[in-house]
């Protein structure tokens, strides 16, 4: 019985078919693979965008309300050390010393980007690290300048004004301070001074913190611009 002969030429043919498509199989996976990654990172990026913005807000709107704050402060401070009028002093200057705004950082999607280990989709090495410094370094320092003013005035300044500062009465319209003997001595001025230090140094790493939002802003509009 004759052999019948192998058809070579079609044996070739039909396994480069296959090669073929396994090849544009893969390369039709990887695109796609590239193209969700560049989704997410563009998601991420966005998210990250509207958050520091957020940021870059709220920190200018404490700044702007931390002139009414320092210029009481201020009066204040020149007020435990002079024989002014006792009516020149108001409820404003007493209640400032207690009532500082705080900071808080809207830092969900950045803790979601580094707990689930995704920080790297931002491929974007430089801009990746510049998002690290602003969230671990100049996040941490707003948060100790904002953490040494909070123990100062609730460990001593808040017991002390609300125990011995005696307030004219609502009721009647008074927003003077009926004694100011309390206020005459070097505790006071010794926690008055540091609160007004403490706010100044605050206010320094503020606009830092912000020229940074703003300078990452401007980067991240950039990198979006070349991911879409």
């Amino acid at each position: 019985m004759a052999k019948s002969k192998i058809n070579w030429r079609n044996h070739f043919i039909e396994l480069l078919v296959v090669v073929i498509g396994i090849t544009i199989a893969f390369g039709m996976e990887n695109w796609a693979e590239k193209r969700r990654d560049r989704e997410t990172q563009v998601n991420y990026l966005t998210s990250l965008r509207d958050d520091i913005t957020n940021d870059n807000t709220e920190l200018n709107h404490i700044l702007d309300s931390s002139n009414v704050l320092n210029g009481n402060i201020d009066f204040l401070m020149r007020y435990v050390f002079a024989n002014a009028p006792l009516k020149d002093l108001k409820y404003r200057h007493i209640t400032s010393t207690y009532s500082a705004p705080y900071f808080n950082a809207k830092d969900g999607t950045y803790h979601s980007l580094v707990n689930s280990g995704s920080l790297d989709m931002i491929s974007n090495y430089e801009l990746r690290a510049s998002i690290t410094d602003l969230y671990n370094f100049y996040y941490d320092e707003i948060s100790k300048a904002d953490d040494f003013i909070h123990d100062l005035v609730n460990g001593q300044i808040y017991p002390y004004m609300i125990e011995n500062i005696q307030f004219g009465s609502v009721q009647f319209g008074q927003n003077e301070i009926l004694d100011d003997k309390p206020l005459k001595n070097n505790k006071v001025r010794n926690m008055i001074g540091s609160y007004t230090n403490l706010l100044k140094e605050r206010e320094v790493i503020y606009r830092l913190t912000s020229e940074k939002c703003n300078s990452l802003l401007i980067d991240i509009n950039a990198e979006l611009a070349k991911l879409k």
